[in-house]
């Protein structure tokens, strides 16, 4: 009944001695250029040497690296690499949690470490065993190693830190907003300690790397300070400008590097994508205002370039559309678009006039794994408005368990499962999976307990038990012999009628 997906990571990290790389030392910039040439072989093997690097030197010889990059495979490539070493950054960072109040409060080095009651957090495989074996200082010290590689990389990280792909709790989307804010702040404040002039040219080296976005860009324009609002608004208007005049130019990565920054900046590109629409069309510049047209909608859904190459123009005229249309378009964005689409449905959510498709949209974040789509369906009755059948709820939340048992997150697990159980109380998959919850949480006798109770309400698949993994734990006890004898016996009956 369950099926477990088994994804291996190459990701050394803060827990990597870098001895290796001492020993030859090599230079991590000399490497990371390699990223941008056009030799397929020098660049993967720059990517394999990068990702097993120390992270803080890696991290800023990719960034500096990508800093004005204008061929796409090349910023792809760093990317990649980028991501490896972020997420294992990211998953020390959050080691330390608060569980006080709901948006969690985060303790990543000083006093606070101690103080709080750390609550052990993986952003994308869980727990280690390794992790949770760890004292509250040496959490408290992994942590604010950590956070201090993310504050040397500086404005350049704040986007990959908001950036939430499935299963990501909202403690630690928190988390992650809190540690971009205080990297900003410190963006806001280099800019009001220069004169107008030096503060220009400090964001301009700055923003030669396009992840420098709407985050930063955006909590400038709103300080509190004059000085640094004027020197951010005018720093906006210039990026904006200079991405609009390659917006259509000839050269294809000059293009979609214009694209995807004025993409990135979000809510402060699209007053002026809107205007440079009509203006496009005035002037009879088709080019120009086709370019424009299009990023307009992409802007309008959070249409990511990877979502837009997967299924094109699915947004078309979207508000002419029948209920039935922009349902099948939820659901298209769901099977084809994947983790791709996740901001998309997001969008939909919150701008849709529908009720129904805002809901439905909701439904297809909850099986993608989305938080915030499950948030909604099980905290707000949505499910009740939207008269989800209870077999699609049932599958939603069984998927949900399974997601979070395979990465080690029983509790999380085990509520999925009791909701199950509370829609219907002999469902034999959910049994089923919350015996193999307890069972590798190792709590045997609830595990008994429960693949008891999946086997009188119909689950007698006996070599599926038999050699699942899962149920390692309970091979050597009493009761499971018995019921695995039981069973059998069964089996043998039937075969006799």
């Amino acid at each position: 009944m369950r099926r477990v997906v088994l994804v291996c990571i190459l990701s050394m990290g803060l827990l990597t001695s870098p001895l290796v790389w001492a020993q030859n030392k090599v230079d991590p910039q000399i490497i990371a250029k390699d990223l941008l040439g056009d030799d397929f072989r020098r660049a993967k093997a720059a990517e394999d040497d990068l990702v097993i690097m120390p992270p803080e030197a890696a991290l800023k010889a990719v960034l500096a690296a990508r800093a004005g990059v204008s061929k796409a495979a090349s910023r792809q490539r760093c990317d990649r690499v980028l991501n490896t070493l972020l997420e294992e950054v990211l998953r020390d960072a959050t080691l330390s949690l608060s569980e006080a109040g709901y948006g969690s409060i985060i303790a990543l080095g000083g006093g606070m470490g101690a103080q709080m009651s750390p609550r052990l957090a993986a952003l994308t495989s869980g727990a280690s065993d390794e992790a949770e074996a760890l004292s509250p200082a040496e959490i408290q010290k992994r942590s604010g190693s950590a956070r201090r590689v993310l504050l040397a990389c500086g404005a350049p990280m704040t986007r990959a830190l908001i950036h939430v792909p499935p299963l990501r709790e909202f403690e630690v989307q928190r988390a992650l907003y809190l540690i971009a804010k205080d990297i900003t702040k410190q963006s806001l404040d280099t800019v009001n300690s220069l004169e107008r002039k030096k503060a220009l040219d400090w964001l301009r080296t700055l923003g030669r790397n396009v992840d420098l976005a709407e985050f930063v860009i955006g909590n400038g324009i709103r300080d509190k300070r004059a000085k640094v609002r004027a020197i951010f608004q005018e720093f906006r208007d210039e990026v904006l400008e200079a991405s609009i005049k390659n917006l259509a130019d000839k050269n294809y990565d000059r293009r979609i590097l214009a694209e995807d920054q004025l993409f990135r900046l979000g809510a402060l590109s699209s007053a002026r994508i809107e205007k440079l629409v009509k203006e496009s069309l005035a002037a009879k510049n088709t080019v120009l205002h086709n370019a424009a047209k299009n990023l307009q909608h992409r802007l309008r859904f959070s249409i990511s370039r990877a979502l837009f190459e997967k299924l094109g123009q699915v947004f078309e005229d979207y508000d002419s559309k029948t209920f039935r249309e922009r349902r099948e378009v939820c659901l298209e964005i769901e099977r084809l678009g994947g983790v791709d689409g996740i901001r998309s449905l997001r969008s939909i959510m919150r701008r849709e006039k529908s009720e129904k498709v805002r809901l439905l949209a909701a439904l297809s974040l909850a099986r993608l794994g989305d938080p915030v789509g499950i948030y909604r369906i099980q905290q707000e009755g949505l499910a009740a408005k939207l008269a989800i059948p209870k077999g699609d709820l049932i599958a939603i939340y069984i998927d949900q368990g399974i997601k979070y048992m395979n990465i080690r997150r029983f509790a999380n697990a085990e509520k999925e499962f009791l909701r199950v159980l509370k829609l219907d109380s002999k469902n034999e998959s959910a049994l089923y999976n919350i015996a193999c919850c307890y069972s590798l949480w190792g709590k045997v006798e609830n595990a008994l307990d429960y693949l008891e109770k999946a086997v009188k309400s119909g689950f007698d698949d006996l070599g599926h038990i038999e050699n699942d993994p899962d149920l390692d734990f309970l091979r050597q006890t009493e009761r499971y012999k018995r019921l695995i004898a039981a069973l059998e016996q069964k089996k043998k009956l039937e075969g006799e009628k």
